[in-house]
């Protein structure tokens, strides 16, 4: 419910421009706050974006499964919108870990059908007619010619702009060869950054915890002005495993998210039709996308992220104990069949 909200909350103040509850609270406080990409209620364009995409599987599970008819109808409509909610932030990455996700969710057509058969005729026409008001008002805020649709091809087009860039700031040149490199100079020197910290530790790293305050002393900023980057972070989930922890800390990191991985994937082999399988397979494509997604962000770090995954992963793993406990595999039922 929370994270319809969420998306709700995020593509109706960034179609209209305006937000009365958190605008200047984030405006005053937030150094991320930007009037162009949407914030949502996290005050973070990123951190909103992947809250959405990381459950945007479990809200069509939601959808899928709710027995409820107007429940059923409401969830169908909010589900129209986490797609938006992830564009009108404009973060590159969390599109592409969206696009991943909603990818593992295309087996689930198929089990659209017979859900909406159920609604009734009457629900069915509801449903209809307001996805159809629904995607009119987005296709208009699409389309306006300031809208979000050329503000998102700007962004892409920056991977294929070549042309380089000069900046000067006073005796200081900053020379980048692409638009790329440009707008992501800032990532680009935590790269820069993580390796003066591996070249004096490099099995266990600075420490958990203490990137933040170690990240003076190993700041690389000869490719960017430091007052345009007060963010002391490595812009991806895995160099702060590595500038943390080290390789030791990086490897057992890995092992523990693949273990998660692939606990949760036989479960879902195993699991009989119905949903408990659908709720395996939607972690697994919210999980899929979050792992992506940490190579452009630190997600972890971002307190509500860091909850919400492991309470997620907890819940998952707890229908996981309960399916060996019970048996309900495929294995005992066709053994029960016998």
């Amino acid at each position: 419910m929370i994270t319809g909200v969420v998306a709700v909350y995020t593509v109706f103040f960034a179609a209209t421009g305006w937000e009365p509850f958190w605008d200047s609270i984030q405006r005053e406080y937030s150094p991320y706050h930007t009037r162009n990409r949407a914030m949502g209620p996290f005050g973070h364009t990123v951190a909103t974006a992947s809250y959405v995409m990381f459950l945007l599987p479990l809200g069509v599970w939601t959808f899928v499964h709710t027995k409820a008819i107007w429940p059923k109808v409401g969830w169908g409509l909010v589900c129209l919108l986490f797609v938006p909610a992830v564009l009108s932030t404009q973060t590159r990455g969390t599109q592409v870990a969206t696009l991943l996700s909603c990818g593992l969710l295309i087996p689930w057509l198929r089990k659209l059908g017979p859900v909406i058969g159920r609604l009734g005729g009457d629900k069915v026409r509801g449903l209809t007619a307001g996805g159809i008001v629904v995607l009119m008002l987005l296709g208009g805020w699409w389309l306006r010619s300031d809208g979000l649709a050329a503000e998102i091809q700007h962004r892409w087009s920056e991977i294929l702009d070549f042309r380089s860039v000069t900046i000067r700031d006073g005796d200081k040149v900053y020379q980048y060869d692409s638009l790329l490199e440009y707008t992501e100079r800032f990532r680009i020197a935590q790269y820069y950054t993580v390796g003066n910290i591996l070249a004096e530790h490099p099995l266990t790293g600075v420490g958990f915890g203490t990137f933040t305050r170690e990240f003076e002393k190993y700041r690389y900023a000869e490719n960017y002005m430091v007052r345009e980057f007060p963010e002391h972070t490595t812009e991806n989930m895995y160099l702060m495993f590595l500038a943390e922890t080290g390789l030791v800390g990086l490897i057992a990191r890995i092992a523990l998210l693949v273990a998660i991985g692939v606990i949760a994937f036989w479960a879902w082999r195993k699991a009989v039709e119905g949903p408990r399988k659908d709720m395996l397979w939607a972690y697994l494509a919210g999980y899929a996308g979050l792992a992506f997604n940490m190579l452009t962000w630190d997600v972890l770090n971002e307190p509500t992220m860091r909850m919400i995954f492991w309470l997620w992963t907890g819940l998952v793993l707890s229908v996981v104990r309960l399916q060996e406990v019970s048996g309900m595999s495929a294995v005992a039922g066709a053994d029960q069949g016998a």
